[in-house]
C-alpha cells in the first residue's frame, strides 16, 4: 500500500501495521499493473493453451480421416465447386494454428513492472536497495519469482502494447470459433443436413417440439 492525497497520517496508520504490507520502493500500480498481467498468462497456459491444444488435435485427426470425403463447397451461400469435409475443416485448422501462434508469441511478450512512482527507480537507488543486488536489477529479481518478465520501460504504469496485441490475438481466436460455430449451425439446418451430432435416446430438444 501507499499514501496518497486523503489517506490520513502515514504515520499513525505505520504503526498499526505489519511491514509485510508496506511496500517502500512501489508504487500502487506495481503489484497491480503485474498481478493483472499475471492473470493473463496463467488463464493463458492452465486453460486456454491445453484446450486448444486439445481442440487442434481432434481438427488434425477429423481432416485426415475425412480428407476424400466429398462436399459442396458454397460461396454467397450459394453451390460452387466440389470440396472435401477435410479440406473445410482443414481451412478452420490452418485460422487456429495462425491465430494460437499468435496468442503465444504476444503471450510471451506480456511483462510486469516493478519500477516504482513514475517508473524512474528512484526510491531503489536512493535508498540503496539497487546497489544490494548485483548485477540482476530489484525488479528483475522481484519479477523472476512470480514468472513475469520486466517492460524495457515504463512510466506510472505499464505500457498498455503488449497486452492489447495478446487480447486481440484473443479476439481473433473467438472469431475463428465463431465461423466454425457458424458454419456447423448452417450446415446442419434441416433443408442441408450435411453433418449432424449424436442425440441419445434419453436427450431432449426443444421442450414443445418434440422433432427438435
Amino acid at each position: 500500500m501507499t499514501f496518497g492525497p486523503g489517506s490520513g497520517s502515514p504515520r499513525k496508520f505505520l504503526a498499526k501495521c505489519s511491514p509485510f504490507y508496506i511496500h517502500v520502493p512501489l508504487t500502487s500500480y506495481d503489484p497491480l499493473d503485474t498481478a493483472r498481467i499475471l492473470q493473463f498468462i496463467k488463464a493463458y497456459q492452465h486453460a486456454l493453451k491445453p484446450t486448444i491444444a486439445e481442440i487442434v488435435t481432434i481438427l488434425k485427426e477429423l481432416v485426415r480421416e475425412l480428407a476424400w470425403q466429398i462436399q459442396i463447397g458454397r460461396t454467397h451461400g450459394q453451390h460452387a465447386l466440389p470440396i472435401t469435409v477435410g479440406f473445410w475443416l482443414a481451412t478452420i485448422l490452418s485460422r487456429l494454428l495462425y491465430n494460437w501462434q499468435k496468442m503465444e508469441e504476444s503471450c510471451n511478450g506480456l511483462v510486469g513492472k516493478i519500477s516504482g512512482a513514475v517508473g524512474a527507480y528512484n526510491a531503489q537507488i536512493g535508498l540503496g536497495i539497487q546497489a544490494l543486488c548485483g548485477d540482476k536489477t530489484f525488479e528483475r529479481r522481484i519479477l523472476e519469482k512470480v514468472g513475469v518478465k520486466p517492460a524495457l520501460i515504463s512510466t506510472q504504469i505499464l505500457p498498455p502494447d503488449p497486452l492489447a496485441y495478446f487480447l486481440f490475438s484473443c479476439n481473433m481466436m473467438s472469431a475463428t470459433f465463431g465461423q466454425f460455430g457458424r458454419d456447423c449451425r448452417h450446415l446442419m439446418r434441416s433443408e442441408i443436413a450435411e453433418i449432424g451430432e449424436p442425440f441419445e435416446k434419453d436427450q431432449s430438444g426443444s421442450s414443445t417440439m418434440a422433432q427438435k
